[in-house]
């Protein structure tokens, strides 16, 4: 147990070498050495844990995901099955936002991101942990009278809308763009959605 504790150590050891590299060059441009050396490791201690860089990669967007999406699960099992009135809805459905803005607004995060154009592995990783999300937020919109043929759609487009707009957090400057008055607007047609459904619960 102690020898595996150890291994686990070394190998989180260097997913975090490779994070602080990424805050100050690209992936591309990052080197085996350079992860080696911000990691406190000799580089060829590297190979005996990770098949080489890219494995490294992997298992550092792992680490992203499983970060995130554990905050994201913890927000939709803090819902309960319990309706949620108007004002709580717009509450909640803002904090997804919050997370997803907190996560695209990491500079590493941005540049992780576009490597699933490039890295079959990591396109996939990310295409299960979107699947995970959308049906948390599609359960959600379901508990909270959104009409059931539509939820899926509005999961999808919440996801996708709050992906973007904290994608482009990162380009356009604040005076510009407020993502906050962006996304409280795209709740209040959700929540509009939601309060001219028809339902018998007396919402």
């Amino acid at each position: 147990m102690a020898k595996k504790n150890i291994q686990d150590q070394r190998r989180n050891q260097i997913i975090e070498g490779l994070h602080r590299c990424l805050k100050d060059k690209p992936y591309s441009m990052t080197s085996i050495k350079d992860i080696a050396r911000e990691a406190g490791v000799n580089h060829g201690v590297l190979h005996y844990y990770f098949k080489n860089k890219e494995d490294i990669l992997v298992h550092y967007i792992d680490a992203i995901i499983l970060n995130y999406h554990s905050r994201f699960l913890e927000w939709a099992a803090d819902q309960g099955n319990e309706i949620l009135s108007s004002d709580n809805f717009r509450i909640k459905s803002m904090e997804i936002m919050h997370i997803f803005l907190e996560m695209n607004t990491e500079r590493n995060l941005f540049e992780v991101w576009s490597l699933a154009a490039y890295y079959p592995g990591i396109k996939k990783k990310l295409q299960d942990a979107y699947h995970i999300w959308i049906k948390a937020a599609e359960e959600f919109f379901k508990r909270n009278g959104l009409p059931p043929k539509e939820t899926q759609r509005i999961a999808k487009a919440l996801i996708a809308f709050y992906e973007g707009v904290s994608l482009m957090e990162r380009i356009m400057p604040r005076k510009e763009y407020n993502p906050e008055d962006l996304m409280s607007w795209f709740i209040s047609r959700i929540q509009s959605m939601r309060d001219t459904a028809p339902h018998s619960d007396g919402i």
